[in-house]
């Protein structure tokens, strides 16, 4: 007796059938990986990830942040980069480029070596070190400096000495800090009147002393 015969008809419903078949065997596997992964991964880079791409070293920011870069032209070789003492620091510090004396009374234009290119929509403002202001009474006289967003020559800080005695600024120390923030540039429009407020035209001393 000779052995029946298997015949195997395909048909289209029947190839649709093994597609979705195998779609849902590939999605399930996938998951899986994916969730083993993420049930062995270590919490802090599993929240770094996940926060700010794969770089296990980044922290969370946003699109916006991670698009902001500070381009540097160093104008000196011994010019020294800006820098942050901590991650979370809202200023970077500059470094004088130069050893000059600040008589008493006086202001120094301080050259810092760099030259900066703020990225667009953002403003350059130079402020004080609280350290040299508190301990020497050294300031920025003009503060906040403000570098535009256009401007690409050298950094310049406007030092000046409120004490008795003459201060000396070596080359590489930190003598003030620049903050980077968005600025708007609103257009300017002539009226007849301004909208009325609570305050109205009360000015210097309207609240007291």
């Amino acid at each position: 007796m000779s052995p029946a015969a298997v015949s195997v008809v395909v048909t289209p419903h029947t190839c649709s059938a093994v597609r979705r078949a195998v779609f849902v065997t590939l999605s399930v596997t996938t998951w899986l990986i994916a969730a083993y992964r993420t049930a062995t991964q270590p919490a802090g880079k599993r929240y770094a990830e996940q926060t700010a791409g794969t770089n296990p070293n980044a922290t969370a920011k946003t699109d916006k942040e991670n698009d902001l870069q500070l381009r540097i032209k160093k104008l000196a070789p011994e010019a020294q980069l800006p820098t942050r003492a901590h991650d979370t620091d809202a200023g970077f510090d500059l470094y004088a480029n130069t050893t000059v004396t600040v008589a008493s009374g006086k202001n120094v234009l301080v050259p810092t070596g760099i030259a900066v290119s703020l990225p667009q929509g953002t403003v350059g403002l130079i402020h004080p070190r609280s350290g040299l202001a508190a301990k020497h009474m050294i300031t920025v006289l003009n503060a906040p400096g403000t570098v535009d967003e256009g401007y690409t020559g050298e950094v310049l800080v406007n030092l000046v000495n409120h004490g008795r005695k003459p201060y000396v600024v070596h080359e590489g120390d930190r003598i003030a800090q620049l903050l980077i923030q968005a600025v708007e540039h609103p257009i300017v429009h002539v009226v007849d009147q301004l909208q009325p407020t609570e305050r109205g035209i009360q000015g210097h001393g309207s609240t007291g002393v």
